[in-house]
């Protein structure tokens, strides 16, 4: 979707294995930014398994926070922009959907509403019980629309089944267009076709313009 096969993103992370932090109850969330730089001839299966491999490593170093990695890269800075990612991603569990089991409590799990993002784009994968998957994205205003975001989720919907139907498929040959957005590339954009009036000779339809446009030029020498 990007059209880049060199991308930093944010990735959240808890941040809570410090032995301190045991008896800590808050939201304690850490983004860490994780490079990715796939060959995309490769087979799709295996640039995710590496991927994943990648991920389990950052992982293990959750409790690096993203301001002291900033100290040691010293990237070029954006008051406007966060340092070294300005998209995020999530994977959001079953079971972070269910109610907490308290005896003698009822709970009820409410979606916070966000008003803000601090990011260009923030992404989500929310697996639900049924094991359906529902995507979701949280965006600058000032740099996307609507029409535009769905678009790209829509994308996204299309790489997955594309990988799903088959893993071995060369990741570039995915496709990153739904049905959909194929119909109306192929089809909508492309309906150009204009009335045109039939006249007899070249002659005939020079002489309708030059009564249209009577002080227009009508050869001029470059």
């Amino acid at each position: 979707l990007a059209e880049q096969n060199d991308i930093c993103i944010g990735i959240p992370a808890a941040g809570q294995s410090l032995t301190e932090n045991e008896h800590l109850v808050n939201h304690c969330v850490n983004m860490l930014p994780i490079r990715f730089q796939p060959d995309l001839n490769k087979a799709s299966i295996e640039i995710v398994e590496n991927m994943r491999d990648q991920m389990l490593d950052i992982m293990g170093h959750q409790s690096f926070s993203i301001g002291e990695i900033v100290k040691l890269v010293k990237p070029p800075r954006d008051p406007g922009r966060t340092p070294l990612y300005s998209s995020g991603f999530t994977l959001i569990p079953s079971h972070a959907s269910k109610p907490l089991d308290f005896s003698g409590l009822k709970t009820t799990l409410i979606r916070e509403a966000h008003s803000h993002e601090i990011l260009d784009a923030y992404f989500g994968a929310v697996i639900h019980p049924n094991q359906q998957l529902e995507l979701e994205c949280i965006y600058n205003t000032d740099l996307f629309d609507g029409e535009t975001i769905r678009g790209y989720l829509q994308g996204f919907e299309a790489i997955l089944e594309g990988f799903a139907k088959n893993p071995q498929t060369p990741f570039n040959e995915l496709p990153i267009t739904s049905p959909a957005q194929q119909h109306q590339q192929r089809i909508e954009w492309n309906s150009t076709a204009v009335p045109f009036p039939h006249l007899n000779t070249a002659y005939a339809q020079f002489e309708q313009q030059a009564n249209q446009t009577p002080d227009r030029i009508a050869v001029q020498d470059l």
